[in-house]
């Protein structure tokens, strides 16, 4: 409290000294006016009386006021004396601390002396006090002082306050304005009294000021206890801090204080003469430092109070808790901090605060002014004055401040931790952009706080620089600033002082620097500075400007705003594109921007000043005109393009004063030149390292650019259209423009307090976002925000109601917030859009100042009504006073009070309120935003030259005058708009560097050449100039076109990349520039970077590459290195994309490879297909693109160590290189062989190689993965087929083929691989590989255009070539040694090669390519033997072959199968060859087919069991192909047709000559074939498969072809004779050569017999039964129901369960064959080593197939059969019966015993298992259904009850006659009977009844005793009907048959006796077989039988009925039949005589 009172009782004396020294001053003017009458001069006086009465009253301490004793008193005194000698405050604002242990400490910055001027000591007025004194006051004032003191009472505010009794010093400031009269005597005397006055007042008031600062010091940051204790009993509230009302008084006294000083200083400056200028200037000095003093002591302690805040708040440095505080925390706790001081000081005191810099300004202005006058007319004394004035301003621009200080400490106290280092920069990027400086030292007087941690001291400097923006040397040189230029002496000085400072903090204070550019107020006047120095003609301010421009450049990139953009854009690019700039202006400019854009950083990895301007600029979104970057570079770029070809030449420089030349120097387009390839050198080393390209991931603020393009498309839109822009740019919709509801506001006149909140927070934020592009886009024009603003719509309006209300207009007078509001918007043109946005603004302005905190006197509204009457009369006054075609009466301070009455809600505005505005706008028009857009903004409009219309000028005006009159006018034009656009709103977008990694610099760079790349292109142009440029200036634009080059390619820009490349070729046409282009082309290739070549870039490297290739061969050694690297780099390429391709390590630098490789591919194939190059050159590109091609690889094996493989780029020369090589066949054929050659010749050596690495030294990891390798091959395929017409492209390609293929069966024959053998999946690659390769072969065999040609004979003589060197023979085995497995795969596709040439060739190709089966057959079988199973190796599994689909990929699908067969079946070979020569009897030509079962009879005798059945079920198959065809015509599938499987196998199309026999054709062939396979095959089968065999012989070939509903009678016939004899054939064998091979063994021979017999007969019986079945003609189809033929009991309809299941099981499998292929019958397509899928479904209509199953008999339809039907039949029936009794005869007892397909019990298990595999064979294919011998007997005994029905038909023509008329359908004529001669029943009777008689005695004996009768009744009958007509007419009764017999004519009656006759004979003989049967059979001796079979065969044999029935036939004509009745009656008799004594025996006689 004792200092408190000590510093309280300064001020009191203080107040009170000038309240003496002020009333002597009123007292000597008093004096002076005494008795003066004047009229002025009255008033004067009475004025002075008033105030002396004024000053009186105050000037007596009341007892409210604080007395201090006297011990205070002399304590005061004795500081200020301490003070007086040197105190802790200087003059110069410099704060020292208090002394230690007695020893004073120096200034940190001493005191400057400028020069010994009076003005460095104080005026000559008495008792006044010293600045010194001032400033001696306040030191310390604010630690430990109570507040309680300044809480007592109101009128303790008084020692501190403004005010007097009724007036204050404002107004005391005003009145002083009365002692400067003009023409009185006294004026001298009233003005010196006026100067000590207002001198005395400006101390009084900086003297309240401190005071008034101080106390807020203590209100804020006093002692907590305090604090808390005054805010209680003052306010009621326990806060701990005074409320915003509290401030309301020091922030008028600081307002009033403020302007006080500012009206004293402009009555002190307002006058010229020496005198009142020294003065003035003198008040000046001191002001400045009084204010420097005050702001700065006042900012420093408010950090202690900050710092002292956080220490009392418990936070302790050497907590590590506060020490790892994240920085973002600190930085809102900082805006936390802010906000509440800002809440708790209130708006009134800060912008008290703030006002107090706005004394600097006038104070300089004036000083400057002074410093102004010219020497020719200053006196001496004004010469004095100028130097001091001079040395003072130096003074006060030495820097100070709070910060500078606090830094200063810190440096000197002990450094921070590790990390609070590197945590310090975290937070500078969320500091205020002024306060970016840190604080890095402990502070003075802190009570222990030194230790503070880094984040606290910003967290303070953030708080004051947010809430006390007062900084005094940021501000003075931001008002020094503003008068630089090259008029006078004082702007000249502005200017050196400007760069002084601008230089000493850029050199040592760094943060300081960034913090004078931090705020915008300095900045733009700063800026405005450096423009004034632009457009100075002297060259020294030219050099001074831009060197401080490049100081604010260099130094704080990113501390850069909008000004200094706009004074490159507008300023100095501006002057370089002027023509009528003068040259050495041009030069200066144009050397700065060179040297502060392209100067190259020195710090590794930093990015370059031109990357940060970039980002700074270019990249900022709201800066749309400011590209300023770009614009440098187009700037440059049209020096360049502009300049003539001798304009790069070097200058002579000639001195003004004498014609003598100087060195010479550069030309300005030179240097243009120079910096533009210096730029893109720059450029070059920020590309991405090591090729690693940027790609699709980039810097997101890249997004900026076409974001900033966009919106400034928007903005232009909004300059012309403000409504549709917003809209379009911002997404307005029209429901959202005007909302329902809303649409009566019209009639309300869009009041704001109609205008709703925003629907919806989108809706909300979306005006959030349109406030914040209004007010911060510089280039949207003033006028058309307002009229967007004032639209009368609801959705502007609510913008316009957020956008006033984000106006900083809280605290200011309304005049202040309207020139706030003019800043940014320009008034509309309408009264009402006035109107309306004048009421807005006054509504923001009321609600903003409505707070606590608010000037009442600044502030005096009662409503916003009256605000906004206000606003609007404040509007009409500034009109009023400053247009000039406002009406001629000016408005008073009266006037305009006059017109307010009663308008502040019926009371009136203060008086002093009103006249203050009026004031204000009477000195200071409320300047309105004016654009200049109208004008337009064009460069080339704004700094054109101005031309002179009037062609006399030239008259009066030389050339040099009219420059410099035209860039007057254009420096004027510049000067001004470069102004209006520097004072716009502007912020800083901070980013720390830190954040941003290389390679987001990397895309920064990326995004800058690729927008400068317009310019930079056109500048490089001037190498067309030719030779007429100086060779300096070429080399310049080859390095600048290389660095173009690189940097483009680096990017992957290919337009950029194409177009540099084309200049540099261009370039390289002049002999002086060829080698250094040609060496930065291929350097460009060689580096990483090339991996973004595109292929039109690759061409002129392949080209090159060529060059030197075809001079390497002629010996000259030219860039031999630089090709190499280019090899080199592709080589790295084309590695990095094939081995790691499908890993997962680095997938984006694969892809990236991939492309490459792709493009250089690309471009070599685009040199390959020109066709103007030889073929030298044609040789030299395919070495370049094998070289391409190719990489090798490392690998290291245990026995060979280190081992190179050579690979090829699969992938690549599949997808690109093959279609350009038969693009190149295509072109270059019928150019001659040299050319085919060489590409054929090429493709060879690749493929070879390939084949090598990929398949022989590799493992394969899948056949998927591989489908490029194998589309390689197919060069040849598609050379082919495109170009197969020309014989010299066939003979070329089969060559080539021819050669591959031996080229690699000779690298899969090396002995290595021969070691190592093939996984499966590699054998396929192969096969398919071969496969594609063998396809000319084949289509050379196969199509019509090549038959006969040297085509086809070249193709024979490759495919024996091929059969010869897989076979070993023909000499070809040199070198080559496959293994069997492996061989098997080329032997197979050549086999099928052979099978398509035999099918399709001409006969002497096809006998050739069948010789290839008997050659691969015999060499295969041969090596069978030769080969044992240790040199064999087995093939090794496959891991993941894949799965094809049989239709889409049919090739494939057939060469995996074939591969499994080779892995499965060793003798593939040989089946496969079986399976092709037996497709091969289908052939159209006889001749093959022939030469095809000569070879098979050759072939047969060296095959084995298994072979051989192979061989049965193919020839089978072919067989039923060939006579049946397929089940439908449009089964022409090569996957469901085997015939074709060869050509699908080659991916062919079945050519049009392949026409396989039809069945008529193969009529010829069927016996020889069926002869074949019943006679020689079957004989070479060995016994044991004799059956297997046999049966796939009879029921899958023979037995199908009789059955079939597609066979014709002839194959039916033909099949039948050999099926009996098939049938007769093993029975014969198994009989005879079984018993012969049994005989010589020991055991039981019959058994094996019976075994073998017995499986036959199982076969046989099947067969026939089938066939029986089949072919039967039902009876009812033959006679009338009712006939009473012979036998119609076996032919009844009711049929045994067995035989009606039998017949079912019949008739489906009749049916089946009608759509079964050929496959399903035989099951070949289950054994086939290679065969196809699927069947095309048969689409059969059921009439169709009714029809065929009646002519087949298996349906129930009422017709009736014809004479040719039963024909056939008969005939089919006699070739079937006939030979059926020898072979069933043939069978041993045994065999009926067994059921059918029941193992004896006498089968071995071999056997058992070749039966189960029968059934299960027949289970899955077609086959007979199974039938037993009994089955066979019921339909032999059927087939004979037939035969006796057709003879009944025979004989009885009117019956029939009648039947078909019943028979026939209604509606049509009955067809007559015809009987055919051919119809013979009997033909076939004697082996029916025979067989039957067999089957009989061995299954049902009891049934030959029915059948027996008949057969002797039919004879009977038959017997009769052999007698002559007249004798039949004897016999029969009645006349009816006569005359039926005399119907037919002639012929058919020698046709009915020779049919009755002929069954006579047959009957006759099967009468006696059966009566020579039964004699033998019931003989015990000779019969078979067993015992109780002879005993039923003789109770059958003598049943009575038996016995009449034979003796019936003894007639006349019995003839033959006689000796079988005699024998049977001796039978008989003996028969009897044995019965009957056996009988007598028997019983006894008694009996």
């Amino acid at each position: 409290m004792q200092r408190f009172s000590q510093k309280l009782a300064a001020d009191l004396e203080n107040r009170t000294a000038f309240l003496v020294q002020l009333r002597a001053l009123l007292t000597q003017a008093q004096k002076i006016l005494q008795g003066n009458q004047r009229g002025k001069l009255q008033e004067l006086q009475v004025g002075i009386e008033e105030w002396v009465r004024e000053v009186d009253e105050v000037g007596t301490p009341g007892t409210s006021i604080c007395n201090p004793n006297l011990e205070a008193s002399i304590e005061l005194s004795h500081n200020q004396e301490q003070l007086q000698e040197g105190g802790p405050v200087d003059t110069n604002g410099g704060v020292d601390d208090n002394k230690k242990n007695g020893t004073p400490r120096s200034p940190l910055n001493p005191t400057v002396e400028a020069s010994p001027s009076p003005l460095t000591t104080a005026p000559p007025t008495a008792q006044t006090p010293h600045g010194d004194e001032l400033s001696c006051s306040t030191v310390g004032m604010g630690n430990s002082v109570s507040n309680a003191a300044f809480r007592g009472s109101a009128s303790s505010f008084s020692a501190f306050s403004s005010d007097f009794e009724l007036r204050n010093l404002e107004d005391f400031a005003e009145f002083l304005s009365m002692f400067f009269p003009s023409g009185l005597q006294e004026l001298v005397k009233l003005r010196s009294i006026g100067r000590n006055a207002a001198r005395l007042v400006i101390v009084r008031c900086f003297s309240i000021i401190t005071c008034s600062l101080q106390q807020v010091l203590c209100q804020v940051y006093g002692e907590m206890h305090h604090v808390a204790e005054s805010t209680m009993a003052t306010n009621g509230e326990d806060n701990g801090l005074p409320s915003a009302s509290f401030f309301v008084p020091l922030a008028r006294d600081i307002r009033v204080s403020t302007n006080a000083v500012m009206k004293c200083l402009e009555l002190l400056t307002a006058h010229c003469d020496v005198l009142s200028m020294r003065f003035a200037a003198q008040v000046c000095v001191d002001i400045l430092k009084q204010l420097r003093q005050c702001v700065t002591l006042f900012v420093y302690r408010a950090l202690r109070g900050e710092l002292r805040r956080l220490r009392t708040m418990g936070i302790d440095a050497k907590d590590r808790d506060a020490l790892l505080l994240d920085a973002s925390r600190v930085r809102q706790s900082a805006k936390t901090r802010a906000k509440e001081l800002q809440l708790l000081l209130g708006p009134s005191l800060l912008i008290s605060i703030e006002h107090l810099m706005g004394i600097v300004r006038p104070t300089v202005r004036y000083l400057m002014s002074v410093v102004s006058f010219k020497n020719t007319v200053s006196s001496q004394e004004q010469q004095v004055l100028k130097n001091d004035v001079c040395a003072n301003l130096f003074t006060l621009a030495q820097w100070v401040t709070p910060a500078l200080l606090l830094r200063r400490r810190r440096q000197q106290s002990s450094s921070e931790d590790n990390l609070a280092k590197e945590r310090e920069g975290d937070f500078a990027s969320g500091r205020s952009p002024k306060t970016v400086f840190s604080l890095s030292g402990s502070l003075p007087e802190l009570d222990g706080i030194e230790a503070t941690h880094t984040f606290y001291y910003q967290f303070v400097c953030f708080v004051m620089d947010s809430v006390f923006p007062v900084v005094f040397s940021p501000e003075y040189t931001a008002c020094v600033a503003q008068h630089c230029g090259d008029q006078n002496e004082g702007q000249l000085l502005a200017v050196r002082v400007l760069n002084d400072t601008i230089v000493q903090l850029a050199e040592r204070e760094m943060e300081e620097f960034r913090h004078l550019l931090g705020c915008s107020a300095w900045r733009k006047r700063i800026t405005e500075g450096i423009l004034n120095c632009l457009v100075s003609l002297q060259p020294v301010v030219l050099e001074a400007g831009l060197e401080t421009l490049q100081r604010i450049v260099v130094g704080c990139p990113e501390s850069l705003g909008s000004e200094v953009g706009f004074v490159y854009t507008s300023g100095v690019f501006g002057l370089l594109e002027s023509e009528s700039t003068p040259p050495v202006m041009r030069r200066s400019l144009l050397r700065h921007v060179i040297s502060t854009f392209f100067k190259p950083t020195s710090v590794p990895d930093e990015p370059s000043l031109l990357l940060r301007l970039y980002r700074h600029f270019d990249l900022n979104v709201q800066w749309h005109q400011l590209n300023v970057v770009q614009q440098a570079v187009a700037t440059l770029s049209k020096t360049v393009r502009c300049a003539a070809p001798e304009d790069f030449a070097d200058e002579k420089e000639v001195k003004n004063d004498s014609q003598e030349i100087t060195a010479p120097r550069k030309s300005l387009p030179f240097l243009a030149l120079q910096g533009l390839s210096l730029a893109v050198e720059l450029l070059a080393v920020h590309i991405p390292r090591d090729g690693d390209a940027v790609g699709g991931k980039s810097y997101p603020m890249l997004r900026n650019r076409d974001d900033k393009m966009e919106e400034q498309r928007a903005v232009d839109i909004i300059n012309s259209s403000p409504l549709k822009g917003i809209k379009k740019l911002f997404g307005v919709t029209d429901d959202e423009m005007n909302p329902g509801g809303h649409m009566n506001l019209a009639g309300k006149n869009w009041a704001h307090q109609h205008i709703p909140l925003p629907a919806s927070p989108a809706i909300e934020e979306k005006v959030r976002r349109i406030v914040q592009f209004l007010m911060e886009t510089p280039s949207l024009n003033p006028e058309s925000v307002a009229e967007f603003l004032s639209h009368p719509a609801v959705f502007p309006l609510q913008v316009c109601r957020v956008f006033m209300e984000a106006l900083p207009i809280a605290g200011r007078s309304l005049v202040e917030g309207l020139r706030k509001l003019f800043s940014v918007v320009q008034l509309p043109k309408e009264g009402q859009r006035i109107e309306r946005l004048i009421e807005f603004f006054c509504s923001a302005y009321f609600k903003a100042n409505s707070v606590d905190g608010i000037d009442i006197e600044t502030f005096p509204f009662e409503s916003e009504n009256a605000c906004f009457i206000m606003g609007v009369a404040i509007i009409m006054l500034n009109t009023n006073l400053h247009n000039p075609h406002a009406a001629s009466t000016k408005m008073t301070d009266s006037s305009f009070c006059a017109q307010l009455r009663g308008c502040n809600e019926g009371k009136d505005f203060p008086e002093r309120f009103a006249k203050n505005i009026f004031n204000e706008i009477h000195l200071h028009s409320l300047s309105s935003m004016k654009g200049f857009w109208s004008a337009g903004m064009s460069s080339g409009v704004r700094y054109a030259s101005v031309p002179f219309p009037r062609k006399m000028d030239s008259i009066f005006f030389s050339s040099e005058e009219r420059r410099e009159l035209a860039f007057g006018v254009v420096r004027q034009r510049l000067l001004s708009e470069t102004r209006e656009l520097v004072y716009r709103h502007s912020n800083i977008i901070q980013t720390q560097l830190e954040e941003m990694k290389l390679r987001d610099w990397c895309c920064v760079t990326r995004d800058l050449f690729f927008s400068t790349w317009p310019s930079l292109c056109a500048v490089f142009g001037v190498a067309g100039h030719g030779a007429k440029v100086p060779e300096e200036a070429l080399t310049l634009c080859v390095m600048g076109l290389r660095s173009s080059f690189l940097v483009a390619t680096a990017f992957g820009l290919q337009t950029e990349c194409g177009v540099s490349q084309l200049a540099l070729l261009r370039m390289a046409t002049f002999e002086p520039m060829r080698d250094v282009c040609h060496k930065s082309i291929l350097e460009v290739a060689s580096s990483p970077y090339s991996v973004s070549f595109s292929a039109p870039c690759w061409v002129p490297v392949v080209e090159l590459l060529v060059a030197i290739r075809k001079q390497q061969q002629q010996q000259q050694q030219t860039m031999v290195v630089e090709s190499e690297s280019v090899f080199g780099r592709v080589e790295e390429f084309t590695r990095e994309s094939c081995e790691n391709d499908g890993k997962k390590a680095t997938p984006a630098v694969t892809s990236v490879c991939k492309n490459a490789v792709r493009e250089v591919l690309q471009g070599i194939s685009t040199v390959l297909q020109d066709t103007s190059v030889d073929g030298e050159t044609l040789s030299a590109a395919f070495y370049v693109l094998r070289r391409f091609l190719g990489y090798s690889l490392i690998s290291h094996e245990q026995e060979q160590g280190a081992v190179v493989t050579n690979f090829i780029n699969v992938r690549d020369f599949s997808n690109f290189i093959v279609p350009t090589l038969v693009d190149i066949v295509e072109a270059r054929n019928g150019n001659g062989d040299g050319y085919m050659h060489l590409v054929v010749e090429f493709v060879v050596d690749i493929l070879n190689t390939m084949w090598g690495s990929c398949i022989c030294e590799t493992k394969l990891e899948g056949v998927e993965r591989h489908s490029e390798l194998i589309k390689c091959f197919t060069f040849f395929q598609t050379c082919y087929d495109r170009y197969g017409a020309s014989a010299e492209v066939r003979m070329h390609v089969l060559q080539g083929v021819k050669e591959l293929v031996a080229r690699t069966l000779h690298k899969v024959g090396s002995k290595k691989k021969r070691a190592m053998g093939f996984p499966s999946h590699t054998l396929f690659i192969m096969a398919l590989i071969w496969a594609q390769l063998l396809q000319p072969v084949a289509r050379a065999l196969s199509e019509k255009d090549s038959l006969g040609t040297e085509t086809c004979s070249l193709a024979v003589h490759i495919l024996r070539k091929l059969v010869d060197l897989c076979c070993g023979t023909g000499g070809t085995t040199i070198g080559i040694h496959l293994q069997k497995k492996v061989r098997s795969v080329p032997l197979l596709l050549l086999m099928n090669v052979a099978y398509i040439g035999g099918m399709c060739s001409d006969v002497d190709s096809a006998q050739s390519c069948l010789a290839q089966f008997s050659t691969i057959c015999t060499s295969a079988l041969s090596q069978e033997e030769t080969v044992s199973p240790e040199d064999e190796l087995p093939l090794l599994d496959a891991a993941d072959v894949a799965e094809f689909d049989p239709v889409r990929e049919s090739s494939k699908f057939l060469l995996q199968r074939l591969i499994e067969n080779v892995r499965q079946k060793p003798d593939v070979l040989v089946l496969h060859a079986l399976e092709r020569m037996s497709l091969l009897l289908c052939c159209h030509v006889q001749q093959t087919r022939t030469d095809v079962i000569t070879a098979l009879r050759a072939l047969v005798v060296q095959l084995g069991p298994s072979q051989l059945q192979h061989l049965a079920v193919h020839l089978s198959d072919a067989v039923l192909k060939a006579s049946l065809g397929h089940a439908t015509p449009e089964n022409t599938s090569p996957m469901a047709d085997s015939s074709f499987v060869a050509h699908a196998l080659f991916s062919l199309k079945t050519p049009f000559n392949m026409r396989r026999c039809s069945p008529t054709s193969f009529r010829a062939t069927l016996p020889l074939v069926l002869s074949f396979m019943s006679q020689e095959f079957l004989t070479e089968v060995p016994l044991e498969y004799l059956d297997s065999v046999a049966a796939i012989v009879m029921k899958h070939c023979l037995v199908p072809l009789v059955v079939s509903p597609r066979s014709a009678f002839q194959f039916r016939a033909t099949a039948v004779r050999f099926l009996m004899h098939c049938a007769l054939l093993c029975v014969t064998r198994q009989t005879i050569d079984g018993r012969d091979s049994c005989g010589s063994k020991t055991g039981s021979s019959s058994s094996s017999i019976i075994s073998i017999s017995s499986s036959s007969s199982n076969t046989i019986a099947e067969c026939v039964s089938l066939l029986l079945f089949a072919l039967r003609v039902p009876v009812r189809f033959i006679v009338p129901d009712g006939a009473d033929h012979a036998g119609r009991r076996w032919v009844k309809e009711e049929k045994s369960a067995a035989l009606s299941e039998y017949m079912r099981k019949g008739a489906d499998a009749i049916q089946a064959l009608w759509t079964a292929e050929a496959y399903e019958v035989t099951g070949s397509r289950r054994s086939a080593t290679l065969s196809g899928t699927g069947k095309t479904e048969a689409n059969v209509e059921p009439e169709e197939i009714a029809r065929t199953m009646r002519s087949s008999w298996s349906s129930p339809f009422g017709e009736v059969a014809t004479d040719e039907q039963l024909v056939e039949y008969c005939s089919l029936m006699a070739l079937l019966l006939s030979p059926l009794p020898k072979v069933l005869g043939a069978f041993p007892p045994q065999v009926f015993r067994a059921k059918n397909g029941d193992p004896t019990p006498h089968h071995s298990q071999q056997q058992q298992q070749q039966q189960e595999e029968e059934k299960l064979f027949d289970a899955v294919v077609w086959a007979p259904p199974p039938a037993d011998h009994k089955l066979l007997k019921e339909l032999v005994l059927e087939t004979t009850g037939i035969f006796f029905s057709i003879l009944w038909r025979v004989n009885n023509v009117a019956e029939m006659e009648k039947f078909m008329t019943r028979a026939t359908q209604k509606g049509r004529d009955a067809p007559s009977i015809c009987k055919s001669s051919a119809l013979l029943p009997h033909a076939a009777i004697r082996g029916g009844l025979n067989a039957f008689l067999t089957l009989a005695l061995w299954v049902d004996i009891p049934e030959l005793r029915d059948v027996f009768v008949e057969i002797l009744r039919i004879t009977a009958t038959v017997q009769k009907l052999t007698l002559s007509m007249r004798e039949a007419q004897k016999m029969v009764e009645g006349a009816a048959e006569t005359a039926a017999m005399q119907r037919p004519s002639p012929l058919e009656q020698q046709h009915i006796r020779s049919c009755n006759v002929g069954m006579y004979q047959e009957l006759s003989s099967v009468v006696a077989h059966w009566i020579r049967t039964v004699v033998h059979q019931t003989d015990d001796m000779t019969s078979s039988l067993a015992a109780t079979q002879r005993d039923e065969l003789r109770s059958v044999a003598g049943d009575p009925e038996v016995f009449s029935g034979v003796v019936q036939l003894l007639t006349v004509a019995a003839g033959a039949v006689i000796v079988a009745v005699r024998d049977y009656l001796v039978w008989y008799i003996a028969a009897q005589e044995h019965e009957t004594k056996q009988t007598t025996e028997t019983f006894d006689p008694d009996t």
